[in-house]
């Protein structure tokens, strides 16, 4: 207790560590997150009938969409759906027909067509799920009006799975078969590369400093520079090799999907297993023994995994925290991974990503031969 006690860094760090994760925890699960975004095609001309009513199904779903609450909807045209699920800037779109209520007012029945980004499997089923019971709920309400002769709300079964409405769903990434392991697969080989990567740098810096390796080194002609990189280039690696066991080992014997190239896969790891290096190296500058590396684990890596998108999408974050997730090199990394595995993009469309990486490796790096100067002064 005594010696805990007399180090005044890994007693701070006990004490900050768990205010830190509990906040973020707080922050990240009571924040109110933003509404799903979806577009409608309406197309639907509507119905003039007897009695000069005028029905216009599609206006009926806009109106039972926006009366829900859980949907952010936009009016989109027929020509825009495609690039705004393939930039993922909508979750779904809606597309009532142009003979929608025409059908309807002469049969009951009502044919609906939905196509979902697809990304993420658990959201699209809560999409289809909510968008069935909203088209439900609009055809309720209109039978209930007694203004379609062919249909009256007595007539309507109680039983949801036997209503007159059919919804032909399509997915532009993903489909039926994809899997919520195939969805979280990406960020978790992220999570695992960054956190082994990590861990095996700082005990090893660690073990360096405690034999007294580094000491022996910093008394040589040796440069700063030359040390940091020696390190770095043997440290790299092993990283490489342990980025590369787990990447096999989830597409191969795990047989998790993607539909990108293995080798965009694999420059992903290796620069994320350079960023690992570095902030290992980072801070093992700073930990003075073992204890404190464990300690710097819940400091720098688990809020990567909380905001990082492992378990939350960042757009999903709430607004106070996604600045601090584009602040950290696992935002990135989970990015260009779903890009490629889930969507099958190629480099023209993650090149960003990867430059952002590489710079926080090259800020990382660079403060790596500063801390070491501090060290030698």
């Amino acid at each position: 207790m005594l010696q805990i006690i007399r180090d005044r860094k890994t007693f701070v760090l006990l004490i900050l560590v768990p205010i830190l994760l509990l906040l973020l925890a707080d922050l990240l699960l009571e924040s109110d997150t933003e509404r799903y975004r979806i577009g409608l095609v309406n197309l639907d001309q509507g119905v003039t009938l007897p009695g000069d009513v005028r029905l216009a199904l599609g206006r009926e779903i806009e109106a039972g969409i926006e009366d829900d609450g859980f949907f952010s909807l936009i009016i989109l045209e027929s020509d825009v759906v495609a690039s705004s699920l393939e930039k993922s800037l909508i979750k779904a779109v809606l597309i009532v027909p142009e003979n929608a209520t025409t059908l309807f007012a002469q049969t009951g029945e009502l044919d609906l067509e939905l196509r979902l980004e697809g990304s993420n499997p658990s959201i699209s089923g809560m999409i289809e799920g909510r968008l069935s019971q909203i088209a439900v709920s609009s055809l309720v309400r209109v039978a209930s009006s007694g203004i379609v002769p062919a249909l009256s709300v007595g007539t309507l079964p109680r039983n949801r799975g036997a209503l007159p409405i059919q919804i032909a769903t399509d997915y532009f990434f993903g489909g039926v078969d994809f899997s919520a392991m195939d969805y979280i697969a990406p960020v978790y080989i992220a999570f695992l590369v960054l956190f082994f990567v990590f861990l095996i740098t700082c005990v090893s810096l660690i073990q360096e400093r405690t034999r007294g390796t580094m000491e022996r080194l910093l008394a040589t002609p040796a440069t700063r520079v030359e040390i940091i990189l020696g390190y770095f280039v043997g440290l790299g690696v092993y990283a490489l090799m342990q980025g590369a066991i787990i990447l096999v080992f989830s597409l191969f014997v795990l047989k998790t999907v993607y539909a990108g190239s293995i080798i965009l896969l694999f420059l992903i790891i290796v620069i994320l297993s350079i960023v690992g290096v570095a902030l290992g190296m980072l801070a093992s500058s700073f930990a003075r023994n073992e204890f404190q590396v464990v300690l710097y684990i819940p400091l720098l890596i688990i809020p990567q995994m909380l905001l990082g998108g492992t378990i939350v999408p960042v757009e999903d974050l709430p607004a106070i925290l996604k600045p601090l997730a584009y602040a950290l090199p696992l935002t990135y990394a989970n990015i260009a991974l779903r890009d490629v595995m889930i969507k099958g993009w190629g480099l023209e469309h993650i090149y960003i990503q990867l430059l952002i990486l590489g710079g926080f490796a090259l800020v990382l790096i660079l403060l790596d031969v500063l801390a070491l100067k501090r060290r030698i002064e």
